[in-house]
């Protein structure tokens, strides 16, 4: 059932035994919090048996090969390579961008928008012929604590939470595959909605392996016995990342205001345990999504993603069209 609201070793995963990139060793950070999402080695091995990658060292660097070409990638699956908050960090990430285009066909890099070195890097990377592209994401400061976040609320968001809820509402954390089958139920159908039924972008058993992970929280409330939203939440020592959400609300479940119930329970559960900030994701192109994120105090921060390609890739890339 959901669970109501309330030096240096590199590691060696079964089936995905990481391999050292630069020579570089990885920082040990127990179980957690972890410095970095990628520092849990149940969250890496799912990530790279789902996407099916090979893990690297340092932490978060994922390799594929295909057809005698090698690709890199530092935090696939939307996710952001380090904060670089001390120097063994920030050396490993500045070696790999000096190194990387050397020793492979095409990385991608997705830098962090907390790292303070993020402007360097991407200048470095750039003179070394890199391709920086722009992006956009919203992070909400949570450090001013819960009741001065909720006070700089959109006055809806606030009277929504405010007014006393007159169904049946739970707000739980997922804990077994039992509880995530309504998830994909309700994924299913807003793939169906979008034109894009069976198109799953992830496979189901991320999902299922991120219930294992110390590193991940799955939220679900549910309303009138049925989700009405879920979302995903990824976690470092720095930061808390929204990484996927889903939502079916149906007529009956409107007025428990499901999805503004949850992000405020997210943040609760975050300031009481001290996370310090959220990263609410891009929003390009979907202006409810971002008024949604302002509406919590949520601000626009830029980042950059950074690409290399070979000529041998390039070439191939046009043979594919």
């Amino acid at each position: 059932m959901a669970e109501d609201m309330g030096s240096a070793v590199q590691a060696q995963l079964p089936g995905h035994p990481a391999r050292d990139l630069l020579g570089h060793a990885a920082v040990v950070s127990g179980e957690g919090p972890f410095d970095d999402l990628f520092d849990d080695p149940v969250l890496r091995s799912a990530v790279g048996r789902a996407a099916g990658l090979q893990a690297l060292a340092p932490h978060g660097v994922f390799e594929q090969r295909r057809l005698g070409l090698r690709r890199w990638e530092w935090a696939p699956y939307g996710l952001y390579a380090p904060v670089c908050a001390d120097p063994q960090r920030t050396q490993a990430l500045t070696d790999f961008l000096d190194r990387a285009p050397g020793r492979t066909s095409q990385v991608r890099v997705q830098l962090n928008p907390l790292c303070p070195e993020a402007g360097r890097l991407a200048q470095q990377a750039a003179a070394r012929g890199w391709r920086v592209l722009p992006r956009e994401t919203h992070l909400l400061d949570l450090r001013p604590g819960l009741e001065a976040l909720r006070r700089g609320y959109h006055a809806t968001k606030r009277n929504q939470i405010a007014k006393p809820v007159k169904v049946d509402s739970r707000i739980a954390l997922a804990r077994t595959e039992a509880d995530l089958q309504p998830y994909f139920e309700v994924y299913a159908r807003s793939l169906q909605r979008w034109g894009r039924a069976g198109a799953w972008p992830y496979p189901r058993q991320l999902f299922l392996d991120l219930l294992h992970s110390p590193a991940a929280r799955i939220w679900t409330h549910q309303v009138q016995g049925r989700l009405a939203c879920a979302v995903v939440m990824l976690e470092s020592r720095h930061q808390a990342l929204y990484w996927q959400g889903v939502s079916h609300i149906e007529p009956d479940q409107k007025p428990a205001h499901p999805m503004v119930r949850l992000m405020d329970a997210v943040i609760q559960d975050l300031c009481a345990r001290g996370v310090p900030v959220l990263n609410l994701g891009a929003s390009e192109g979907l202006p409810q999504v971002r008024r949604f994120k302002e509406e919590f105090g949520a601000r626009p921060a830029g980042y950059s993603t950074l690409q290399w390609e070979s000529a041998a890739w390039r070439w191939l890339q046009r043979l594919r069209g």
